[in-house]
């Protein structure tokens, strides 16, 4: 089976009293996205252990499968893997006290 994940992280906001009381997601015209949330499925779920702080890039990787209190290093680590710095064990180690 396959799956599509689809992750709004950073779509959240405060509701706001010229749109009484919505978000601006609430209010934005997201036909696409409205489908998909009547016709898939979807829910809540916590993703962020309570022993680490509130950051995406702690929940994307839970989102994903990662058991993030044992391999979460720090976001330094992410952010060069995703340019292409090799990462060997001197950089990690240094990375995760950054």
């Amino acid at each position: 089976m396959k799956y599509i994940i689809i992750l709004g992280d950073g779509m959240s906001d405060e509701p706001l009293e010229n749109y009484g009381g919505k978000t601006p997601l609430q209010m934005a015209n997201k036909p696409h996205i409205d489908w998909l949330a009547e016709h898939g499925k979807s829910g809540l779920f916590t993703t962020v252990p309570a022993t680490m702080h509130p950051g995406s890039e702690i929940a994307n990787m839970a989102v994903l499968g990662y058991d993030v209190e044992k391999v979460f290093e720090g976001r330094g680590v992410l952010e060069a893997a995703s340019m292409g710095v090799e990462i060997n064990q001197e950089i990690w180690r240094f990375a995760a006290i950054c």
